[in-house]
C-alpha cells in the first residue's frame, strides 16, 4: 500500500467519529441538516420567540422596544448564545487539527503564501 492510500485509509477511519454536526438530508439532495436538541414543543417555541425578540430589538432604530411581547431580553440573549454554542462544529474542528499534518509541507506552504497575498491586498498603501 502506498503512502497516499495509507493516509486516505487513516482519514476514512478517523472521519466518522468527528463529523457529527452536519447530517445528510434524507431527501437525497446535497443539502445538510443540523439538529438542535429541544426538550419539547414549548422549549422549541421559546427558542423561536427568543430569536424573534432579538431580531425585533436589533432592527429597531433606537434599540429599545416598548412592547409587552418583547420581555426578558437578557434571558433571550443568553438562550440565543447557548443555541450558537450548540451549533459550533467542535468535533469537526478537532478532526481538522488532527488531519492537517497529513496534507504535507507543500499544501501548508501554499496556505501561508495565500495568507501573505491576502494580507498584502488588505494593507493600506
Amino acid at each position: 500500500m502506498n503512502h497516499k492510500d495509507q493516509i486516505f485509509d487513516e482519514l476514512q477511519r478517523m472521519g466518522p467519529s468527528h463529523f457529527e454536526k452536519l447530517k445528510y438530508n434524507p431527501v437525497g439532495s446535497d443539502d445538510f441538516t443540523v439538529e438542535i436538541p429541544q426538550m419539547g414543543y414549548l422549549k422549541l417555541m421559546c427558542t423561536i420567540s427568543d430569536l424573534l425578540k432579538l431580531c425585533i430589538v436589533a432592527t429597531d432604530e433606537d434599540g429599545y422596544v416598548n412592547s409587552s411581547y418583547v420581555t426578558n431580553l437578557n434571558a433571550s440573549v443568553n438562550h440565543t448564545l447557548e443555541l450558537i454554542l450548540q451549533l459550533l462544529p467542535i468535533h469537526e474542528a478537532a478532526f481538522l487539527d488532527e488531519v492537517w499534518p497529513y496534507f504535507g509541507e507543500e499544501v501548508q506552504e501554499k496556505g501561508k503564501e495565500k495568507n501573505a497575498d491576502q494580507n498584502e491586498q488588505e494593507s493600506p498603501e
